[in-house]
């Protein structure tokens, strides 16, 4: 489960990997941590077992950094990245009960990151591709039918200082869940 959460985090560049086998991936070098909260970082980064331990490790992390609670929308993105991590959690979970609660959790938390800064692309991204992802009981309609529309209207400047492209954006937007639940003409734009 740990290795999965660091992979989805260093692809989102929450976190940058060392080129050192065994050695825990570092926060970002814009992300200017504090020496105490690097070494909790790390310690989740490093940590065997299940999610959890590293999901409440990030959580502290993002709490107990000054930088982070200065930065809304780094915070925006870390919640929502954190969000992921539960949302693997449900997917790997093994009773039914606990795959719908941790969905559900997870879910609360990409809206309480989206409610952090309602206009970060990539805070939109993650919650739609979340929410695109669910069994459709799960879903919420109205947000994936929102943030769908959200990123076809942002224009290219607005994707500069995330990890996202354009083609990124429209893969996603095309995928049939979501492609479905556009209106023509929005679905013409995408065609194009």
């Amino acid at each position: 489960m740990i290795p999965r959460v660091l992979a989805l985090l260093i692809s989102a560049g929450v976190l940058i990997a060392d080129g050192a086998h065994g050695q825990a991936p570092q926060p970002p070098s814009h992300l200017k941590v504090d020496q105490k909260a690097r070494g909790r970082f790390e310690k989740a980064a490093l940590a065997k077992g299940d999610g959890e331990g590293a999901e409440k490790e990030i959580r502290a992390w993002i709490e107990g950094s000054p930088e982070m609670a200065a930065s809304v929308r780094e915070r925006a993105r870390a919640t929502a990245y954190m969000a992921s991590s539960v949302l693997l959690q449900a997917r790997d979970a093994f009773w039914p009960l606990t795959k719908v609660s941790q969905a559900k959790r997870g879910m609360k938390l990409l809206d309480a990151a989206v409610e952090i800064d309602r206009q970060d692309v990539e805070t939109r991204f993650v919650r739609l591709r979340s929410n695109s992802s669910l069994p459709h009981f799960l879903r919420n309609e109205p947000q994936l039918e929102e943030d769908a529309r959200f990123l076809l209207l942002q224009p290219d400047e607005a994707l500069s200082g995330t990890s996202l492209t354009p083609s990124k954006i429209k893969e996603l937007l095309l995928e049939k869940v979501i492609f479905r639940r556009l209106n023509a003409d929005e679905q013409a734009q995408l065609k194009k």
